[in-house]
């Protein structure tokens, strides 16, 4: 596999020309798109090929899988694997599912990703991985697959919801706390988080209609602010540790901190990613206070503070430790019967891989009233 390198990303205003992204593309699409982006409908439709699904973790079940695959196959039939590009654009489902794709359809055809959310292009576009779920656990089966060219784009990307745009604030914070670069300083003080900040506390609390919606307004406003800020800064921090290890066989798992415990609560509770992610972020960090003594604590809790509170449930309804320890070994980081690589954080910037059991696990979610 070759290392997908920054420059292959190109920024770019508007979508691109389709005829420009292969002989053959066939566009793989959120549908939703069609009623949230102008002019999607008439860009969309200049693809000969077109492939529209909805997104969600139902797309990637394996269950659902080869029923779209058949549809595929038939459109591409008369195609030769070097004509054929698939481009997909969406959000990190749609981005595993046509990833996924293009990596089996005819041995593998050329593959560009346009994220249309801030989550999939600071995160999930990036690194080569494509998955499918399994039996209702996620990412089971996949592959290392990386894209010809992405591109982010800043309409698609602008006129995300509030809501939606929160959701890859976790993976923001998540690859500062691994890097710890010069960046990151910058991160922590960045003024557009009071705005973001404002919102979340707000929306926790009763308000009239128009002024909520106002403060939804500035707020995803200041969240794409921060996120048009450092989006560079995360993809090279991220790529730094992706190639060299694009396998994922040792330190590139430390891109996983958060996602343990994380998928457990995405799994049981229904949550959304980035709400699992920030709180998986938060248990792993409480757990290395105690483990590791962090070091810059206040700092962490202050960026937490700043960018995840909206994410962090006042109560929380308990999770059964047997239905807690299931979850955690059906997850792909595990070693063995009975240990997984947990990523804890020393200090900003110094991420620690430790084999753990999942009785350490289930005991320190205890501690943290995660598990009853």
């Amino acid at each position: 596999m070759t290392s997908h390198k920054m420059n292959n990303t190109y920024h770019c205003l508007t979508l691109p020309v389709p005829k420009k992204l292969g002989p053959k593309p066939l566009l793989i699409f959120d549908q939703k798109l069609l009623a949230c982006i102008k002019g999607f409908s008439s860009w969309m439709k200049q693809f000969p090929l077109r492939y529209p699904v909805i997104a969600g973790e139902k797309l990637k079940s394996i269950e659902s899988f080869s029923y779209h695959l058949q549809k595929i196959v038939r459109l591409t039939n008369s195609l030769s694997r070097k004509d054929l590009t698939i481009v997909c654009i969406g959000g990190g489902s749609v981005c595993d599912f046509g990833g996924f794709v293009a990596s089996v359809l005819k041995r593998g055809v050329r593959l560009i990703h346009i994220p249309s959310t801030w989550l999939a292009a600071i995160d999930a576009v990036h690194g080569g991985k494509t998955a499918l779920n399994v039996g209702g656990v996620k990412n089971q089966i996949g592959t290392f697959y990386p894209p010809k060219k992405i591109f982010i784009v800043r309409e698609l990307l602008e006129t995300q919801r509030e809501a939606l745009a929160q959701e890859a604030m976790a993976e923001l914070v998540k690859i500062a706390l691994i890097d710890g670069s010069e960046w990151v300083n910058r991160l922590l003080s960045n003024a557009n988080f009071d705005a973001a900040r404002l919102s979340a506390r707000s929306s926790r609390a009763p308000a009239k209609h128009l002024a909520g919606a106002d403060e939804e307004r500035r707020s995803g406003a200041a969240i794409s602010q921060i996120m048009c800020a450092f989006l560079n800064e995360a993809v090279r921090a991220k790529y730094r540790i992706v190639n060299a290890d694009p396998y994922e066989t040792g330190p590139r798992q430390v891109l996983n901190l958060g996602h343990t415990v994380g998928h457990v609560f995405e799994t049981y509770y229904g949550w959304s990613h980035g709400k699992a992610v920030a709180n998986g972020l938060r248990f792993a960090l409480e757990w290395s206070k105690l483990k590791f003594h962090l070091s810059q604590m206040r700092e962490v809790e202050n960026l937490l503070e700043k960018s995840l509170i909206k994410f962090f449930p006042k109560r929380i309804e308990k999770i059964p430790e047997k239905t807690f320890r299931q979850l955690l070994l059906s997850d792909k980081k595990s070693l063995s019967n009975d240990k997984l690589t947990f990523v804890f954080l020393k200090k900003i910037g110094q991420p620690i891989l430790k084999p753990v059991s999942v009785d350490e696990i289930a005991q320190e979610a205890k501690r943290q009233g995660w598990v009853e």
